[in-house]
């Protein structure tokens, strides 16, 4: 919002939460980005590298185990989303405002994707 009284160059719109200042350049010139172009500063390397998923898992069946009737002891462990390496600028390549879609790359209010951890342990008598 632009105070009352506040002087200024430019050129002021108003759409519809108030008047804002507009910059000719950043709003109506080639490559802006409510004019649908194009612009050097928007454009971002799209290459990146993810581990989205590993498991490790061990089985144990030793005798001891079955003296307890116990057949089988398998412990394993998930983690998910556990590397990014990209040189992109935003939350997360993988991911835009508009879910699974065409939006064209629209990355603000994204969340990146989490981090997670499994653990598991599973008995087999």
């Amino acid at each position: 919002m632009i105070p009352a009284g506040t002087s200024f160059r430019g050129e002021i719109k108003n759409f519809g939460d108030g008047p804002v200042a507009l910059t000719q350049q950043c709003y109506n010139g080639p490559g802006a980005f409510f004019n649908g172009g194009n612009h050097e500063l928007y454009i971002e390397d799209g290459s990146w590298t993810r581990l989205r998923e590993l498991t490790l898992s061990y089985s144990l069946n030793p005798e001891w185990l079955n003296k307890g009737g116990i057949d089988r002891l398998e412990i394993s462990g998930t983690g998910r989303n556990l590397f990014l390496k990209t040189a992109f600028e935003g939350n997360d390549p993988d991911t835009n405002v508009s879910g699974v879609s065409s939006s064209r790359g629209i990355d603000y209010f994204n969340n990146p994707s989490t981090k997670s951890y499994v653990f598991s342990l599973t008995l087999t008598f």
